[in-house]
């Protein structure tokens, strides 16, 4: 078989290995994925369409923020979008799982903060914006899965 028929034949393969490869991609990279919603959206008081959730009230400056045994924290000043990390829970249990058939993933709570966050501002925050998203898929996943069909286009 000449290099070019078995390079046509790996193809279907490839091509079945993709959603495997792409789980892989967001597995590995999950503590860095995580970390752009952190620190892109959630740090910057932002939802999943970009748009900031709230800000904070001079209540919570001066009788929460200033409270010796409930420091947040992060600082919480008047007018500042609120940044989602008081205690410290909601962003240390963040993980991801995702469903390679469908081929997208979620970013989760495991304690159920972040289901009680989007019930009570009743907007998504979990989720990662549209820019975030593509810089994702373009900076993680799209090498990754080039790396992987370059790998195999010869092997199987």
């Amino acid at each position: 078989m000449r290099i070019t028929e078995k390079a046509i034949a790996n193809l279907e393969q490839i091509k079945n290995e993709i959603p495997i490869w792409i789980k892989d991609a967001l597995f590995e990279n999950a503590e860095f994925i995580i970390n752009i919603l952190q620190e892109n959206q959630l740090s910057k008081g932002l939802d999943s369409s970009g748009s900031v959730v709230g800000v904070y009230s001079w209540a919570t400056e001066v009788f929460y923020a200033k409270d010796q045994y409930n420091k947040p924290r992060q600082p919480k000043e008047k007018g500042q979008a609120y940044n989602f990390e008081w205690s410290g829970e909601f962003f240390d249990s963040m993980n991801i799982k995702v469903n390679s058939v469908e081929q997208v993933f979620d970013i989760f709570s495991s304690t159920g903060k972040d289901k009680f966050l989007e019930k009570t501002f009743r907007t998504e925050l979990t989720k990662l914006t549209k820019e975030n998203n593509d810089w994702v898929n373009k900076n993680i996943i799209e090498p990754y899965i080039s790396k992987k069909i370059m790998e195999s286009i010869l092997k199987f």
